[in-house]
């Protein structure tokens, strides 16, 4: 079995340039995960994971110049779910 956590203190995408990562938000700081693998025999193994990217967010601030609208605000979560399967010759 495997688990793990991972923090990032600093948000990546400054207030005032939000507009500019509309399409790739990469604004999640906290992720966990779980995993783990299995040996049915000695020549097989199969492994499996999950992780999850703890909603995100951040605000803009004067990210859209004046006249076109508000501000560009981002938030993202994220599910990942794994499998794999090794056969050793």
């Amino acid at each position: 079995m495997r688990a793990g956590f991972s923090a990032n203190n600093q948000q990546p995408v400054p207030a005032t340039q939000t507009f500019f990562n509309i399409l790739a938000p990469g604004v999640i700081r906290y992720h966990v995960s779980l995993g783990g693998s299995w040996l049915p025999d000695a020549k097989d193994e199969i492994d499996f994971d999950y992780q999850r990217a703890l909603r995100g967010g951040v605000n803009g601030v004067n990210s859209i110049p004046p006249g076109f609208g508000g501000e560009a605000n981002l938030y993202l979560e994220e599910n990942s779910f794994g499998v794999g399967y090794t056969h050793t010759l």
